[in-house]
């Protein structure tokens, strides 16, 4: 995945708005298995860790052109 230099993170950006279901999905599965939160709970929390990894892997955009498995990064 390459952008553009005008856009160093707008591969990341489409691939967040692509897989934006699974990803939360994923998360939703971590947060239920680390007890992060229960029952209606689970919903907000697993927003809230998604919104924190959004920002953080935002914050590094420009690594994300060289990985060969986003998702993967994205989750770690």
């Amino acid at each position: 995945m390459h952008s553009s230099a005008d856009e160093p993170g707008q591969a990341l950006r489409t691939f967040l708005q692509e897989n934006v279901e699974s990803l939360q999905g994923i998360v939703r599965s971590y947060v239920i298995r680390a007890g992060l939160a229960y029952g209606d709970g689970v919903q907000s929390a697993t927003a809230d860790v998604l919104n924190e990894t959004t920002l953080q892997a935002l914050a590094h955009a420009e690594v994300f052109d060289t990985v060969q498995q986003p998702r993967a990064w994205f989750l770690g």
